[in-house]
């Protein structure tokens, strides 16, 4: 029996021992607590769309405009909103559309029926005219991702 017959037995079996440790691995570390007590898939393998156990965000306002200010101003507004579903709503990550705006969140989730709010902090420097700067809020809802708005006019420093 040459080399290449011996190795092929040796090969399979260390494969089939490894995926068995692994799922060994697997079955051990799950929790009685299921995983999907956040994350949930609402569409269906028929592709249907099922919210009803999805969290939900109600903002107070998706748009704040600032009006007219000087450059090199720094304007903050706070974003309110409540959780208006059964399940908890967890932010994962606020980003901004510009280095220049700068969101602060809570990273505890909010129980359904309660409230929290977004920070959000522009700095006008070195910009001028108007200005929409997009903040996008992502978190176990659906779509995942969630849109705000802070928009004003910027004047030139003289």
């Amino acid at each position: 029996m040459n080399k290449k017959n011996l190795l092929i037995p040796i090969i399979a079996w260390s494969l089939w021992s490894c995926n068995t440790d692994t799922n060994k691995e697997v079955q051990e570390n799950q929790s009685s607590e299921p995983v999907g007590t956040i994350i949930r898939n609402p569409i269906s393998a028929d592709g249907s769309i099922d919210t009803t156990m999805m969290a939900k965000i109600s903002l107070e306002e998706e748009r704040w405009t600032f009006d007219t200010i000087t450059s090199g101003q720094v304007i903050e507004h706070t974003f309110n909103f409540t959780n208006s579903s059964s399940t908890p709503l967890l932010i994962s990550n606020v980003s901004s559309s510009c280095g220049c705006t700068v969101p602060e969140w809570s990273k505890e989730a909010v129980d359904p029926g309660k409230s929290s709010s977004i920070q959000v902090r522009f700095d006008s420097d070195q910009r001028k005219g108007f200005q929409e700067k997009t903040i996008i809020i992502t978190a176990n809802t659906f779509p995942t991702k969630t849109k705000v708005y802070l928009q004003g006019y910027v004047l030139e420093n003289n």
